[in-house]
């Protein structure tokens, strides 16, 4: 297969995490997981849970709670806890990302603004 080929598979089967039923599994196929749950491939995702990148994407396509222009949050129910039995017990995620471009999430966080220039 051509890599443009490849790329436009990729892009699509990210998209698809959105309508899936259990993105849960396709996600720890795609990924290396360990028995935690936590992504082990080289990238913006690594060292994080294998739920990260299906909130990262829900991000990406402007579906979060709240975006600090930065992070950004979802509040979490009953249908998050289907996707992710564990995310039971927690009331939200934040996604972030750093200067370097890795993705990182916090449970339970409030978001912070980002401060303005100086006035």
């Amino acid at each position: 297969m051509n890599r443009a080929k490849e790329i436009i598979k990729l892009i699509t089967e990210e998209e698809d995490y959105l309508s899936m039923a259990d993105p849960g599994s396709a996600l720890k196929k795609e990924f290396k997981v360990d028995s935690h749950g936590i992504i082990h491939n080289p990238g913006k995702f690594e060292g994080e849970m294998y739920y990260v990148p299906y909130f990262y994407d829900v991000g990406m396509n402007g579906f979060s709670d709240e975006d600090s222009g930065t992070d950004w949050l979802f509040e979490l129910g009953e249908e998050d806890y289907k996707k992710f039995p564990e995310l039971k017990g927690h009331k939200n995620i934040i996604i972030t990302s750093s200067d370097q471009g890795f993705v990182g999430a916090e449970l339970d966080g409030e978001l912070s603004e980002e401060p303005e220039g100086e006035e």
